[in-house]
């Protein structure tokens, strides 16, 4: 994979749109991409994965759009790139807000976009144009996903200082971050779950069996228990059922279980072998009882015949009692029954005679009812035509109703004129009342009129004047955000420049030890090294094995490497911190410009003023605004009032001669009603109602009474027809033999049922006596008992052999699924065991290999590292180091496996890497970065991809001058490699050796960074 060219807009600390021609960087080889820290120089890196893959491994998604940029600025990258021969063009944009293009005072979200293109000379073809399509297509093109792009393009050369030196466990952390060791825990924990899973059903599988022979145990238990508990006969050999008994207790009760000596004792629960002698034991007991029951069966069946010839028996003696005593009875009950049928049949041949004297009287009362209502109401008619002054000669029906019509004509007549005269004097009413309201609001109208063209003319006077003061607020309101920006930016800087005078003092002190402790590492190296020396073994400098005079400190104190490492980063930060410090107070110095000897007071109050400023002309623009709104409507109502004017004058004109019309029509109503009393025609109105009322339904009561004396006549004839037809001379002599028709039919009833009931127990005495009634009763308590005799010793028997029966069914099914999980369990307890090995081989190591799987794995990915590492480390050190990885663990108290030594072939002795010296340390920890990028590029990721740009960004200020131009010398001799090779610093004396490719810088206005190619 080679870069090509790089466009970036609005991303990170971009703002504007920046481009690198890595093309024409490349023949350069090796260069430096300079800047101060924090200004964006890994950004540019960050930009090639985020187009590639849409992910930054060491940032977040929000990150990307820039935040020194307007929505009308649109973030994008641009990155062209050669793999596998072909050239390709990737372009991305995150999603992001953008003005609308119907109303640029608004805004629209964008959604992320992607396009991937294979570019041919003029010729570009598409090979994806969406976000997740095209981070798959790049992946699959270059080789590698984000995260290895990351490692590969661009080196954290300090995190390989700490794998050099680390011990395994170390090493092992970044090892895993690498090359994602998860999948070795999660294959541990899955081979532990597994080991677990199989041990519980192990233990399931020796529960089962378990609890199958616990099973068979308690119904051999059960049975036994069945068989002993019998209860013993008093004389053995007793009849039974009136036979003698064929056998004595069943066999389970004549011997004990144990008499083999076979089932085990109390205390010992039956193993699977006596279970199985207990079956053939059990299985022969319940044939015996089988046998028993049979003979029980038969003598059971010869007391139920007894017993129910007994009952039979005795029933026709007690039944045939029992009907004698019933007819002698009914003879005794006959001569009562008789004589209430015929008192039953006098009364229902007397009913009629009663029921029609009862119809007559009803009809009698009608009649008189019906004539009394009759006279009432007519009483009312006449004093009501009275009243109204009406004939009374004629009171039919039909006159009545002629006359009544005639008296309401004559009524509605009168009151009809009257309501005319009514009506017409609220009509002269209410003419007059809206003539004077059309002269009262034409009054007003004018008037408004006259006050709206006065107001008119005054608001016109004014607003020239207060339109030529105006001032406009959007105007002042930019002002005083740019005011208060720079409060903002003053007050900032007080508190920084304050803050920066401890960070001057710290960080002149870090720098004062960190030189202190240099200086005593360089004077007390010879003792440290001479403690390191042994009898017979050679000098790491001069290699001689005789060491007769060794170094000591005298009354220096003895440094280590690893103190002045701490005190270089302390140094290190505090520069960074103040570094960070004095940036943001050039920014704010710039930022604040002409004002920066202003005070914050004296920027405060010129807040205060334009707000006050402010104040005024937002009351001056609103006044303004009020009037031109008031001048507005008073127009609009002035055409109004003008238009409603003209309108009133003709309404009024019109309101005038409707009123005289009004009194013409008055006069002549007046004149038509003349002589007519309201309140006698009122009176009149009252009796008309009374009139109706008393008519409504006067037609029937005339009916009724006609109908009552037809009735009266009817009921007359009836009575004297059924006294004639009747015994009885009259209804008193008809009413004193009646009963009620309950009596009557008791009376009946009772009759019949006499009769039947005699009938019924005759002919039942008859049939017993032809089938046959014995002489004497039979003795039925001693057949039942005889039959519950031999019923109880059936039921005894069949409860045993039952109990026996499922006892046995049940041992027989528990051993036999005893035995088939006994089979079944076998190669579940085979699998158990493998996998309880195999979770401790992964987890813990072996005999063979006595590390766990996942520091197994990454040991293998370490020798492939160390093995690509040290092909350029031997580049670099003319071919004296060579590292590799220990196999045997020295110390049983260290973690092992990931240890790394260095070779020397100067003296040809292997030794800790914590003992090269700071240029070396720098050539070893590059040499493994580039192994690592050896490895992912070719094989890591099984694509066999070439990456030919490589980026160092190593931290170069915190090496010693000594160090830095052995640094220097070993980015040199990269080059040789074909690679074109950027390191990443900001370290000054880098820039007089090496040529700067790239500057970052920040911008004037303090608003992120801008960059300059130097091809």
């Amino acid at each position: 994979m080679k870069p090509i060219h790089l466009s970036i807009t609005a991303f990170g600390a971009y703002p504007d749109t920046v481009e690198v021609d890595f093309a024409a960087l490349a023949p350069r080889g090796l260069f430096l991409v300079s800047g101060e820290t924090g200004t964006g120089k890994t950004t540019i890196f960050d930009a090639m994965c985020w187009a590639l893959y849409g992910t930054m491994p060491s940032k977040q998604a929000h990150e990307v759009r820039s935040d020194h940029v307007d929505d009308a600025t649109r973030c994008e990258v641009t990155f062209t790139f050669e793999s596998g021969g072909a050239r390709y063009t990737v372009t991305r944009n995150p999603e992001q807000l953008r003005p609308s293009a119907r109303n640029p005072e608004r805004t629209v979200k964008e959604s992320a976009a992607a396009t991937l293109v294979r570019v041919d000379g003029a010729q570009t073809e598409l090979v994806a144009d969406k976000v997740s399509e095209v981070a798959r297509a790049c992946q699959e093109i270059i080789g590698l996903d984000g995260t290895q792009f990351q490692r590969v393009i661009l080196l954290p050369q300090g995190e390989f200082d700490q794998f050099l030196v680390s011990g395994t466990s170390g090493r092992e952390e970044i090892l895993e971050r690498l090359f994602g060791g998860e999948i070795y825990d999660r294959i541990v924990e899955e081979l532990k779950a597994i080991r677990d899973a199989t041990a519980n059903d192990v233990g399931d599988a020796e529960s089962a069996i378990a609890e199958k022979l616990d099973v068979a145990r308690n119904h051999v238990a059960e049975a036994d228990r069945a068989l002993t508990a019998e209860p013993e006969r008093t004389r053995p050999g007793e009849p039974v059922g009136g036979e003698e008994a064929t056998s004595g207790v069943p066999p389970g009760n004549r011997e004990d279980p144990d008499v083999d000596g076979d089932e085990g004792s109390d205390d010992e629960p039956l193993d699977r072998e006596q279970l199985g002698a207990a079956q053939v034991r059990l299985t022969a007991a319940l044939q015996s009882c089988r046998a028993e029951l049979e003979s029980a069966a038969e003598r059971r069946t010869r007391a139920q015949s007894a017993h129910d010839a007994a009952c039979t028996g005795a029933h026709r003696f007690d039944r045939a009692g029992a009907l004698r005593a019933e007819l002698v009875e009914l003879d005794g009950e006959r001569e009562k029954v008789e004589s209430d049928r015929l008192a039953a049949s006098r009364s229902e041949k007397a009913r009629p005679i009663v029921v029609a004297a009862d119809d007559l009287a009803a009809a009698e009362q009608l009649h008189g009812e019906a004539v009394a209502a009759r006279d009432q109401r007519s009483k009312v008619v006449v004093e009501a035509l009275t009243a109204l002054e009406a004939p009374t000669a004629d009171l039919s029906p039909l006159a009545l109703h002629r006359q009544v019509s005639d008296l309401r004509a004559e009524h509605a007549a009168a009151n009809q004129k009257l309501e005319g005269r009514r009506l017409a004097d609220e009509s002269v009413d209410a003419a007059t009342k809206a003539r004077d309201d059309l002269v009262a609001r034409l009054e007003t109208a004018v008037a408004d009129r006259l006050a709206a063209a006065t107001r008119t003319a005054e608001i016109d006077a004014r607003l020239p004047d207060l339109r030529a003061a105006a001032v406009d607020p959007d105007v002042l309101r930019a002002e005083i955000d740019t005011a208060e920006r720079l409060v903002e930016d003053r007050t900032d800087l007080d508190a920084l420049e304050v803050e920066s005078v401890p960070l001057s003092e710290q960080r002149a002190a870090a720098a004062e030890k960190h030189r202190n402790l240099l200086r005593a590492f360089t004077e007390t190296q010879a003792p440290r090294l001479a403690k390191t020396l042994e009898d017979g073994e050679p000098c790491p400098v001069c290699g001689s094995t005789d060491h007769p005079g060794p170094a000591t400190a005298g009354d220096l104190r003895v440094v280590d490497w690893d103190e002045v490492a701490e005190a270089a980063g302390h140094h290190g930060e505090a520069d960074e911190k103040l570094r960070k410090l004095e940036s943001r107070i050039t920014e704010l110095r710039a930022r604040l410009g002409d004002d920066v000897a202003t005070e914050a007071g004296a920027l405060r109050k010129r807040v205060d003023a334009k707000k006050d400023e402010l104040d005024r002309a937002t009351a001056a623009a609103a006044t303004i605004g009020a009037l031109e709104n008031e001048r507005n409507k008073l127009s609009t109502d002035l055409d109004r009032l003008t238009t409603g004017t003209g309108r009133l004058e003709a309404s009024r004109d019109q309101a005038v001669e409707t009123l005289a019309q009004a009194v013409d029509a008055a006069r002549s109503a007046a004149e038509e009603a003349a002589g007519l009393d309201v309140e006698d025609l009122d009176r009149r109105a009252v009796h008309l109602e009374r009139l109706d009322a008393a008519l409504d339904g006067y037609d029937g009561l005339i009916d009724a009474v006609a109908s009552a004396a037809t009735l009266l006549e009817a009921r007359r004839a009836d009575l004297s027809k059924h006294l004639g037809d009747s015994e009885q001379a009259d209804a008193t002599a008809a009413r004193a033999v009646l009963w009620t028709p309950e009596q009557e039919q008791a009376a009946q009833v009772a009759a019949r049922k006499h009769q039947t009931a005699h009938d019924t127990a005759a002919g039942a005495l008859k049939a017993l006596l032809d089938e046959g009634v014995p002489p004497d009763r039979p003795d039925v308590d001693a057949a039942e008992a005889a039959l519950a005799a031999a019923d109880s010793e059936k039921n005894r028997l069949e409860s045993l052999a039952a109990t026996v029966d499922v006892n046995v069914r049940g041992l027989t099914a528990a051993l036999e699924r005893c035995d088939r999980l006994d089979a079944g369990s076998a190669e579940l307890r085979t699998r158990a065991e493998v996998a309880a090995r195999a979770h401790q081989v992964c987890a813990k190591g072996g005999p063979v290999v006595p590390v766990a799987l996942k520091r197994w794995v990454l040991a293998h990915e370490l020798d492939r590292i160390t093995a690509a590492a040290n092909v350029h480390l031997a580049a670099m050190t003319n071919g004296r180091y060579a590292l590799h990885r220990l196999e045997d663990q020295h110390d049983g108290r260290r973690a092992f496996g990931l240890d790394l030594e260095v070779d020397d072939i100067n003296t040809g002795r292997s030794r800790s890497t914590r003992s090269l010296s700071g240029g070396e340390q720098f050539q070893a920890s590059l040499a493994l970065a580039l192994g690592l990028a050896d490895v992912i590029s070719h094989g890591g990721t099984a694509g066999g991809q070439t990456f030919e740009a490589l980026f160092v960004d190593e931290g170069f200020g915190s090496l010693s001058p000594r160090a830095l131009d052995d640094a220097v010398e070993t980015l040199t001799g990269l080059q040789h490699s074909g690679r074109m090779v950027g390191a990443i610093t900001h370290v000054e004396a880098m820039k007089d050796v090496l040529h700067v490719g790239i500057e970052v810088t920040r911008r004037d206005d303090g608003r992120g960074s801008t960059l300059t190619v130097a091809y």
